[in-house]
């Protein structure tokens, strides 16, 4: 085995992945819709899992230099003028071209002990095959308004915008709605924000 390789089941890696509920409802979204997939947060908290997962389609990056921005445990070292050049640069600024962007957390004590009650790998893979025609699905007026408010606020790249319209439209198909709806569109665009 190469050095760095990934020798872990996705089962296993599945169960790994402690205290995230919102990374493994991402990775659902990622493994339905082929959508690649960025974590901010220190690599020590499931960067391993989720490549075994999604090989590839995941990259992982520190929110600063020192890791320790964001992190309850810890606290940053860095200037703000360090943090500003290090999300100018490499993985970071690799991050706005993923299709989801989600935040990593380190565990507490309490998701240790409920880490068996979710759902297995096996569940999550038949919750995320969904059935596709190969047409784009309609945007219901509020979704479309959603869209519009976020592109007015943050200036988005035409890239990052249809990057949302395609999450949104995975979201709708997961719950096998027929058009995109406000709360697919939100749940999409929340894949945007933590950058």
């Amino acid at each position: 085995m190469k050095e760095g390789q990934i020798n872990m089941t996705k089962e296993k890696a599945w169960m790994g992945i402690i205290g995230n509920e919102h990374i493994k409802r991402a990775l659902i979204v990622a493994m339905a819709g082929g959508h690649t997939m960025g974590v901010i947060g220190t690599s020590r908290n499931g960067k391993r899992e989720l490549q075994a997962i999604l090989g590839k389609k995941v990259i992982v990056s520190a929110s600063c230099p020192c890791g320790g921005l964001g992190e309850a445990q810890g606290y940053c070292t860095c200037t703000p003028a360090k943090i500003r050049k290090f999300r100018t640069t490499g993985k970071y600024r690799r991050l706005q071209f993923q299709d989801i962007i989600v935040n990593v957390v380190t565990p507490r004590w309490g998701d240790y002990e409920r880490a068996s009650k979710g759902l297995s790998f096996k569940e999550a893979l038949a919750e995320a095959k969904i059935e596709t025609t190969g047409l784009s699905l309609a945007i219901h007026p509020d979704a479309l308004y959603l869209l519009k408010s976020w592109v007015e606020r943050y200036f988005p790249v035409m890239e990052a915008v249809n990057s949302a319209k395609r999450v949104a439209e995975t979201i709708a198909q997961l719950a096998k709605d027929n058009e995109v709806k406000a709360h697919h569109m939100a749940e999409a665009l929340q894949y945007k924000m933590p950058m």
